[in-house]
């Protein structure tokens, strides 16, 4: 079964990305959480949901 919630290093360490970018994301309010007691969770579909509204990158030209 797949993890439906992830904390910002869960999340961070699963998509690749510094926690730092995690933890920014959701204080500008672009990556939904939820406060559950002292911990801030982040559900999966939100966190693939924030993930595919960034833009693909380019490869370079070689």
């Amino acid at each position: 079964m797949e993890q439906i919630s992830y904390t910002a290093e869960q999340a961070a360490a699963r998509t690749g990305l510094k926690p730092r970018r995690i933890y920014d994301a959701m204080t500008n309010c672009e990556l939904a959480y939820l406060q559950v007691g002292r911990n801030k969770v982040i559900l999966h579909d939100e966190l693939m949901r924030w993930l595919k509204s960034h833009q693909p990158g380019r490869p370079t030209a070689a």
